[in-house]
């Protein structure tokens, strides 16, 4: 595998150590297949036409794509049961929803302990000597994108964040 040479997309820091990576998640579940498929021969050009038809995706996102398509596979799985498998996982987690944390339920105050709470307050300030202190925010500067649209999704995508969609 030493002499495969497949070209990555994309703008990686390190295309190398990706390719690296890649190539090490998916040997891993072609051993995997290659037990559960037995007769299925596995060669280094086979690995090099997955990682070429797989180069948008990370390390990550490969192997999650793996782990799904094996769950389903009838087959060994090619690169498009891989990519369906990380798409699906992407709709089960666009389904969930999340509501947020559960309410805090607070026990019931009086009148009077309202108003002795207030007044507390009002006596703490006047020891202070001052009303609150105002609290400043840093302002924050927006600058626009320089990556089209296109290329900030297939980021996101790579990351994780937006499901992969074509």
């Amino acid at each position: 595998m030493g002499n495969l040479k497949v070209l990555m997309s994309g703008d990686d820091a390190n295309p190398s150590k990706r390719f690296a990576e890649s190539t090490k998640v998916l040997t891993k579940w072609f051993r995997k297949w290659s037990d559960a498929f037995p007769s299925h021969v596995v060669t280094e050009m086979q690995i090099a036409v997955y990682l070429e038809a797989l180069d948008d995706l990370t390390p990550e996102q490969i192997d999650r794509g793996c782990r799904e398509a094996t769950r389903t596979a009838e087959q060994l799985p090619k690169p498009g049961h891989i990519r369906a498998g990380l798409k699906a996982i992407g709709a089960q987690q666009s389904q969930q929803v999340f509501l947020g944390p559960p309410l805090l339920a607070y026990p019931r105050i009086s009148q009077e302990e309202r108003d002795e709470a207030l007044a507390r307050s009002e006596e703490l300030r006047k020891r202070l000597g001052s009303a609150p202190a105002r609290v400043t925010r840093p302002t924050l500067t927006v600058r626009p994108s320089t990556l089209s649209l296109e290329e900030q999704k297939r980021i996101l995508r790579e990351k994780g964040y937006i499901p992969y969609s074509r």
